[in-house]
């Protein structure tokens, strides 16, 4: 990092060349520069001594050309030969010792320290700088601090002074005094003459940013900054650092930045990240962080600790807990790690981990809430309500979650009477608290469980009489199905209006109304469903949603009572201000209405064909060309249909709904046309692409197969449905594929395991009974 440019010594070889060596022979030297230039003359032509007595002069030069004093040092260390001096001269000792240094560490730092005590000033100093400087690149940066002070007060004039204050500055910098570091690099760049730039001072700008920006003084940082030369390699990575301290590096990037500072950098970033709830993203910060310090960064380790607990990675935050064992951060460890017990379930040793902490004042709160929570969620609900009602007490933080927690406990353990009580203090003391409301409504849920309706008329709805949300208005429809359940309402049309009085405002009703509207259609009770899909239609607005769905309810319903005129002018409306997905799935129901009622298939294929040319490869377009294929198989004429579904069929996503009703229609089409193989062909090949329809797919193969005299067919379907373990067989289906195995000597023995399947499971005596014959007439 600290490789010394020997700036005026290069441009003292370039010139030795020039016209300028027959100047210094002719005329004595007027200038620093031209003594250095002279000096290198000698030294080349062997007269080394007479070279260092000019050296010695320009120690101690005013003319302040020579711009950087301390190449003279460097270029006797770096480019003088060890012999160029007898070993037992003062100046032979000091090389052999610079020489010597990689090899002997120690010698040569003994050879600088007598040095020291030369009578010659210049190489007492030289000694010492050399000293100092091969304490600061082996990394005794204590030594090298106590010899670099005392130069800077034995030689208040060295020429070095300046060098010597930018390495007092990084090494504040690398034991994190910033403020202390700040001020050397600040004394090292000052210089009244304001002469071109230290062979260092490029990167003494870039770590006074680095100082700076670690004090958080951004706008000093960014002043800082902009003195680096922007030839420099510093140029380009002080500007990654600054910009909101590398926030925005990647990792790789973050590399470029010196080692010492990677880990402060990424601790940054990380901790911006679980700011921003980014717990993966942090975790990955911390965790180079901790690679960057090699492992000894304890800030690291328990912040990856954090948010490895937070992307419930348990484990390995306990892990790293574990490995924390500065006092400043120890505390903090260990709570991570009793929480991190619980989390995996360790209940007891979490609770004997925290109790290390109970007496500690910061804790003490924290540690009786975790401890009461981990029986909570170990469900001993008994022992967690006792210590939640003690620490509810006299609480300091969390009082709400535990209050809440005691009310869910008790509700747990079926004591509703005290989670009545609970639930009304809740609500006196956190009024407009959003658990509040989520209380009420398990508390209602509970009430209505166990029939307790007059309950539900109290608190939970004095709770959601405060609140205007999704979860008030469930509170509010409970106590409307109490009323009915208690008798106060005698029809279910009641419980939407007791709604709609109380909540005339809130989208739940529209929903309410299209929901009762529907179960009253399926019932039978069209004209209480066409009173609540209108309710709904004008509790909306127009181009709304939910208006569109009643609308095209009222057209389902009209259509279905067979009032064409009302649905018409219905679906007129509809028109004016909606068109996807709401036109098109009237002009289906349409489509059904001129098949099924009207009995004009010409009329339903026309305006089903109209939503597949304009809506072609939606969701919509595939039902229409569905319903054309039912329309064509209804007037017998399967070859359309089959050609319809076939065409679309080879484009339907095997994933989507809509791909089992297409296989169900060909088939069907294929055992009318006498095509039994093919049938069976499709279902087996259809059935291999959609898993989750597989099984119906393959039953109702089955059964078409069985139905049309295909037993064998029916029998390499049935084989396919046992290798997928299809469930939710009924037992009818499994005696009828008994029978089918029978027919075949080599199946016997898998048609008496389904009816042994069918007798143990059966609670039909006669299906039992049948079982029970046909296993015996198959066993002889």
């Amino acid at each position: 990092m600290f490789l010394i440019l020997i700036e005026l010594f290069i441009v003292g070889q370039a010139f030795c060349t020039s016209h300028y060596e027959s100047k210094f022979w002719e005329e004595p030297p007027f200038s620093g520069v031209d003594f250095l230039i002279q000096a290198e003359l000698l030294k080349q032509h062997g007269e080394v001594e007479q070279a260092l007595d000019i050296y010695y002069m320009l120690f101690q030069w005013r003319d302040l050309e020579p711009k950087n004093w301390s190449a003279i040092f460097s270029a006797l260390a770096e480019f003088s030969n060890c012999g160029d001096f007898p070993v037992e001269t003062p100046w032979g000792r000091l090389l052999f010792a610079l020489c010597e240094s990689d090899k002997n560490f120690d010698t040569s730092i003994v050879i600088l320290r007598d040095l020291n005590r030369n009578k010659i000033p210049v190489i007492s100093s030289i000694a010492d700088y050399w000293r100092g400087t091969l304490m600061f690149r082996h990394g005794f940066y204590d030594s090298a601090y106590s010899v670099f002070m005392c130069m800077l007060q034995t030689y208040p004039e060295i020429p070095v002074f300046n060098e010597l204050l930018f390495r007092l500055g990084y090494i504040k910098l690398i034991e994190g005094e910033f403020g202390i570091s700040d001020s050397f690099f600040a004394g090292a760049l000052y210089s009244e003459d304001n002469e071109d730039l230290q062979w260092w001072s490029d990167e003494a700008y870039f770590f006074r940013t680095i100082c700076l920006v670690k004090l958080g003084e951004l706008d000093s940082a960014r002043f800082v900054s902009s003195e680096i030369s922007s030839e420099s390699p510093y140029f380009t990575r002080i500007s990654k650092i600054i910009d909101e301290y590398a926030d925005s590096l990647s990792i790789d990037e973050s590399k470029s930045i010196p080692r010492g500072i990677q880990a402060d950098v990424l601790i940054q970033r990380g901790w911006r990240a679980m700011d921003r709830r980014r717990f993966s993203n942090a975790l990955n910060l911390f965790e180079n962080a901790s690679e960057a310090s090699d492992g000894v960064s304890q800030e690291a380790i328990i912040f990856s600790a954090e948010a490895a607990y937070n992307v419930q990675d348990y484990t390995k935050a306990l892990k790293l807990y574990e490995m924390i064992d500065d006092t400043v951060f120890v505390d903090y460890a260990i709570w991570g790690k009793g929480w991190s017990l619980i989390r995996i379930r360790k209940f007891d040793e979490a609770r004997s981990v925290l109790k290390t902490l109970a007496e500690k004042p910061f804790f003490r709160d924290h540690v009786k809430y975790a401890i009461a929570n981990s029986y909570f969620l170990q469900r001993d609900y008994g022992t967690a309500e006792g210590l939640f009602e003690e620490y509810f007490e006299d609480c300091q933080f969390y009082c709400s979650r535990a209050l809440y927690r005691m009310f869910l406990s008790q509700i747990f353990l079926r004591e509703i009477d005290r989670a009545i009580a609970t639930a009304h203090q809740y609500a006196l003391k956190y009024p407009r608290s959003s658990s509040t409301v989520r209380l009420g409504l398990i508390l209602s849920q509970k009430l209505y469980d166990y029939a307790m309706y007059e309950e539900i008329l109290d608190v939970p709805l004095r709770i959601a009489e405060k609140f205007q949300n999704d979860a008030s208005d469930s509170i509010v429809l409970y106590a409307e199905k109490a009323k009915y359940a208690m008798g106060v309402y005698d029809d279910l049309i009641e419980i939407f209006d007791g709604f709609l009085n109380m909540r005339p405002e809130r989208q739940t009703a529209r929903l309410l109304a299209l929901e009762i509207g529907q179960q009253f259609e399926e019932i039978g009770r069209e004209q209480d469903a066409i009173y609540l899909y209108t309710k709904a239609r004008f509790l909306s607005t127009n181009s709304d949603s939910l208006w569109a769905k009643a609308l095209l309810s009222l057209i389902t319903i009209n259509l279905k009572k067979n009032d064409t005129l009302s649905a018409l002018d219905i679906f007129n409306e509809l028109v004016e201000v909606e068109d996807y997905p709401w036109v098109p799935a009237a002009m289906l129901a349409f489509g059904r209405w001129h098949r099924e009622i009207d009995g004009n298939i010409e009329k339903s294929v026309a305006v089903l064909s109209k939503i597949k040319d304009k809506y072609f490869g939606t969701t919509i377009a595939d039902s229409a060309i569905l319903e054309m294929a039912i329309s064509y198989s209804k007037i017998e004429d399967y070859n359309k249909s089959v050609m319809l579904l076939n065409k679309r069929l080879s484009k339907i996503n095997p994933e989507n709904p809509l791909f089992i009703n297409f296989t169900e229609c060909l088939v069907n089409n294929l055992w009318s046309m006498g095509l039994g193989d093919s049938a069976a062909s499709i279902t087996l090949n259809m059935s291999m692409k959609n898993s989750d329809f597989a099984c119906k797919i393959l039953t109702y193969g089955c059964n078409e197969s069985l139905d049309n005299g295909y037993i064998s067919n029916a029998c390499i379907m049935m084989r396919e449905i046992e290798k997928l373990d299809c469930q939710n067989l009924t037992l009818s289906f499994l005696f009828r594929m008994a029978q089918a195995y029978a027919a075949f000597d080599s199946l016997k023995s898998d048609a008496n395991r389904l009816l042994k399947t069918v007798i143990e499971n059966s609670n039909d005596d006669i299906l039992a009974e049948k079982a029970r014959k046909f296993l015996l007439i198959n066993s002889d």
